[in-house]
């Protein structure tokens, strides 16, 4: 057994000890699991695995005389140096909508990461990317309605 496979092993028993008790053996295949999180790695970009969900559309309204409260995503994530997180986020096709969006990032502030929010772009769609860095937290993003326009649903996603 090489070193990696046996580290792997005592955190996972370290884990399930910390959770009430021995480790159990899994229940038969098919029988219903309480509190399992389904991983996906379909919609992941190579090297990434995500519960399932991560990388969905959310929806979100934008604020008609302001910026709208954060709306978050499901999922957490746990940064490393220099990453940097993509969002993209659209306007119903039905819509008589166009709004403005902010997307929540990490900015190295005096030595200290702080959350900030970088702009999105205006209109019916857009896309871009935030600085996130070594931080493990949940992307957010937040939204206005233009000037001289009707509607403010848009969806997003990380």
């Amino acid at each position: 057994m090489n070193f990696r496979i046996a580290a792997v092993a005592v955190t996972l028993v370290a884990l399930l000890s910390s959770l009430g008790g021995a480790a159990q053996a899994a229940p038969p295949a098919g029988a219903p699991q309480e509190n399992a999180v389904q991983v996906s790695t379909a919609d992941a970009e190579p090297g990434r695995v995500a519960a399932r969900g991560c990388f969905d559309w959310h929806s979100a309204v934008a604020g008609y005389f302001g910026w709208s409260r954060a709306y978050p995503s499901t999922c957490a994530v746990f940064g490393r140096p220099g990453l940097r997180v993509g969002y993209a986020w659209a306007v119903p096709l039905f819509s008589n909508g166009r709004v403005c969006v902010q997307a929540r990032g990490y900015k190295l502030i005096d030595g200290v990461r702080k959350a900030r929010w970088f702009g999105m772009g205006c209109g019916t769609s857009g896309s871009g990317t935030v600085p996130w860095g070594n931080v493990a937290a949940t992307p957010a993003v937040r939204g206005k309605v233009q000037l001289g326009f009707l509607g403010g649903a848009f969806s997003w996603r990380h």
